[in-house]
């Protein structure tokens, strides 16, 4: 039973007219920002630029994102040549829309998961607005990126599997496969997704080679792997990039304690920069810098980094157009870095719940565990992005390679141990009305929180666009 409604009817009215008022809002959201940007963190229409130009097998000798796989870009690409678009501003407002758009699907398969769950009505409403409006989730929607195409598909890889899972069929490991090869052919990030599908097969295989039955996981296992490995190839995959910039990172000396720097530091040592975080220095400096010598003390923090990505859209203060010292927006941002503790929090005591029912799992059945990965896989995931943080950090050890975004094409994994973390939260102050409320609270004013922290970006990149100074 929800916690705001001591009626069945009650709760359903008021879930569905929350959902539609979160869905209207960040469908809002989203359109906005793509029309009134016109930067990205990083230059992703070059890589257009030079496709409209027929160059084939762009590397990152011919731009700087020219490393990536390029469904994004071909898609792009042939947008600009159906559609005529010649003009450079316009090109990016329509690759932006066609990021804002990929975004929606992505909420709408996010919220196609929540009702076939078994969450409470207010854990599913509470779940849908901490995704939707998300700030960083929204501005990477809003600017032209391959991200958004690698969070899109796999989000619906996810899905996908999440139901082949609960009930196996051709069509959902089909769909899996599938979604999971698009996701790979737009950015590398979603390759951590891909793994951890294999990953779950492996253990399938395993567990079912105990009982005489591991043939069935073995094969879709060849399946997944083959494919993923068709559309590496396919993709353009240049892995040469990361060699030589994970280099800077990999051949200068770290140390537990001592700081050595690297290009602009952000791993400077183990200590520093894995096991801390700045809550403190965030609240006093809510933003990060690009200098090389100046820069808050939280800026070689990887989990700080991570976090206050996470939750407020300005706190990398970049890109240029972006930037800003108004003293209401930085007092949005530290709000919303307070309020932020309680949805970590509730994802932590997920994560415990999950890990505590695998044990169990474990203990009763022994290898059989591993056939079933409705437990395991959120988990899966969940660890293989904290190690691909943790590698990828270390490799390159400019501040840069902190982004929350890499962890959003395993975003429904996340999701699962979230909303299992709300329902454990509410069950326990279930019974006190005071608390309720004030989770209730909470919640509900970080949402509205994100939406401003959005709509003042919006009203900033406009203000810069009638202005044209920044």
């Amino acid at each position: 039973m929800a916690w705001w409604s001591r009626k069945t009817a009650d709760a359903r009215r008021n879930e569905t007219l929350l959902l539609i008022a979160i869905f209207t809002l960040a469908i809002f959201l989203r359109l906005a920002l793509a029309l009134v940007n016109l930067q990205a963190n990083d230059d992703h229409l070059k890589v257009v630029d030079l496709l409209l130009q027929r160059v084939r097998r762009l590397s990152m000798a011919d731009c700087r994102e020219c490393f990536h796989p390029k469904l994004y870009y071909v898609l792009c690409t042939a947008l600009f040549r159906i559609a005529g678009i010649h003009v450079h501003s316009v090109q990016i407002q329509a690759a932006q829309l066609l990021n804002a758009l990929a975004g929606i699907a992505t909420l709408t398969l996010i919220l196609a998961f929540l009702q076939r769950s078994a969450f409470s009505a207010q854990t599913r409403v509470i779940v849908f607005a901490m995704a939707a409006l998300n700030p960083r989730l929204i501005a990477i929607n809003g600017q032209a990126s391959n991200d958004t195409f690698a969070i899109l598909f796999g989000t619906a890889a996810s899905y996908a599997f999440w139901r082949f899972l609960h009930w196996p069929s051709r069509r959902f490991f089909l769909r899996t496969t599938v979604a999971a090869a698009l996701a790979i052919a737009s950015k590398g990030t979603a390759l951590v997704l891909g793994i951890s599908f294999g990953v779950a097969f492996v253990a399938q295989t395993i567990g079912g080679v105990v009982f005489g039955h591991g043939r069935r996981a073995a094969l879709r296992l060849a399946i997944l792997l083959g494919i993923m490995g068709l559309t590496i190839a396919i993709a353009n995959y240049d892995f040469s990039n990361y060699r030589n910039y994970g280099g800077q990172g990999r051949h200068a000396p770290l140390y537990f304690f001592k700081r050595t720097l690297v290009s602009r530091p952000g791993v400077v040592s183990i200590a520093e920069s894995y096991f801390t975080f700045r809550l403190v220095g965030m609240l006093i400096e809510p933003t990060i810098t690009n200098d090389e010598i100046r820069y808050p003390w939280h800026r070689t923090s990887v989990w700080s980094q991570l976090y206050g990505r996470l939750h407020f859209a300005q706190f990398d203060n970049h890109p240029p157009m972006w930037r800003t010292r108004d003293p209401h927006v930085l007092n949005v941002g530290r709000v919303l870095l307070v309020l932020g503790l309680l949805p970590t929090f509730c994802f932590f005591w997920g994560v415990g719940k999950r890990v505590r029912k695998a044990w169990q799992a474990w203990r009763r059945q022994g290898w059989s565990a591993l056939i079933d990965m409705k437990s395991l896989w959120p988990l899966i995931v969940i660890v293989g992005y904290m190690m691909f943080t943790i590698k990828f950090t270390r490799d390159f050890r400019d501040f840069s390679a902190m982004k929350a975004i890499y962890l959003f094409p395993g975003m429904l994994a996340f999701v699962v141990v979230f909303a299992e973390g709300i329902e454990a939260l509410g069950a326990r102050v279930g019974g006190s009305k005071m608390w309720s409320r004030l989770l209730q609270g909470t919640f509900a004013a970080l949402a509205l929180l994100y939406a401003w922290d959005i709509a003042l970006l919006i009203i900033h990149l406009v203000a810069v666009g009638l202005t044209g100074t920044w």
